[in-house]
């Protein structure tokens, strides 16, 4: 099995739970959480921990308490002593859409931001305000030199419990198959069944060749919308969000726009032409690539329409 989030990340905020003055309390959280990357290692994600440069400072202050047990003590510490910094990690992987900040209750939070971008899994110590499955966060964003803020979800694991829940989305026995477009419209077809294809992405993708690194997180866009809709009770799907992934609608100067607006009226199948309207909800790629799609909500039925899956389209700001 190949799994679909490859590097954990610590979400250094969790570390408020630290008490100085409670060391039994906190050699418990430690081990806690020594469990809980051992859990993970056996599942199969990489044997690293992502995190803050920093952090390490406040990690050994608790760690070598009389309370905490060797074993774990050993494991934190070659866990945590070399890297990779998610500061750096950050800088690689913001691509053409420049990240301000990421935001949590109006606080900095790079390893969740982290996360965030790269579809990646935060991985917190267990404390009230990161005990979730899943932790909502502002990524501000420079587009067209304008700020834009837009919520992510982000998949978060604190307990076993979490990785419970999540384990289904961490394997996936059909990932080791889908090596190019066509095995991804088999997969979309056989598992993602509540993902439409117009004739376009379905054009785009079946002429994929899998080579590319946006291939891999094609299909992650496309598998975290499939899931979104399932979760989608009533109201603006915007508002409930796409989880774990970065999207943002077009603005009404270019949905109107006489050029511009146009090529985004993508094809939909017969069946759900009653639907159709010109797509603004789309995903952010890597190599300034964008997945255009559409949800509908008619009674009990919900589905995804895609409608395109490509180069970055032109705007009114940008028009080339």
């Amino acid at each position: 099995m190949k799994l679909i989030f490859v590097k954990p990340i610590f979400n250094e905020l969790s570390l408020s739970i630290f008490d100085s003055n409670n060391h039994f309390q906190n050699a418990k959280l430690l081990t806690k959480f020594a469990r809980l990357l051992k859990r993970l290692d056996q599942i199969g994600f990489e044997k690293v921990l992502c995190y803050k440069q920093g952090i390490l400072t406040e990690f050994t202050k608790i760690l070598y308490s009389k309370h905490v047990a060797r074993e774990t003590r050993d494991f934190l510490r070659q866990r945590i002593s070399k890297g990779p910094y998610v500061k750096e990690l950050y800088e690689i992987e913001q691509g053409p859409d420049r990240i301000i900040y990421a935001l949590f209750n109006d606080e900095e939070c790079l390893g969740l931001g982290f996360a965030a971008l790269i579809n990646g899994l935060s991985v917190s110590l267990q404390q009230p305000l990161f005990d979730k499955i899943y932790i909502s966060i502002i990524l501000q964003e420079m587009i067209n030199e304008e700020i834009v803020n837009t919520k992510v979800n982000v998949i978060n694991v604190a307990t076993s419990f979490h990785i419970e829940k999540h384990k289904s989305s961490f394997e996936e026995n059909y990932r080791n198959e889908i090596k190019n477009g066509l095995d991804l419209i088999k997969y979309i077809i056989e598992k993602l069944i509540f993902l439409v294809l117009g004739d376009k992405a379905k054009y785009q993708i079946e002429n994929m060749t899998g080579n590319k690194n946006v291939f891999q997180q094609i299909i992650l866009h496309l598998e975290s919308l499939n899931t979104s809709i399932q979760l989608w009770k009533s109201g603006s799907f915007i508002l409930h969000s796409p989880i774990n992934i970065r999207f943002s609608k077009e603005s009404s100067k270019t949905l109107e726009h006489f050029i511009h607006g146009p090529k985004r009226d993508f094809p939909v199948p017969l069946k759900y032409m009653k639907y159709k309207k010109r797509f603004s909800l789309h995903t952010k790629l890597q190599d300034a690539q964008r997945l255009y799609f559409h949800p509908i909500q008619d009674g009990k039925k919900k589905i995804i329409l895609i409608g395109y899956i490509g180069p970055h389209l032109s705007t009114v700001t940008d028009p080339t």
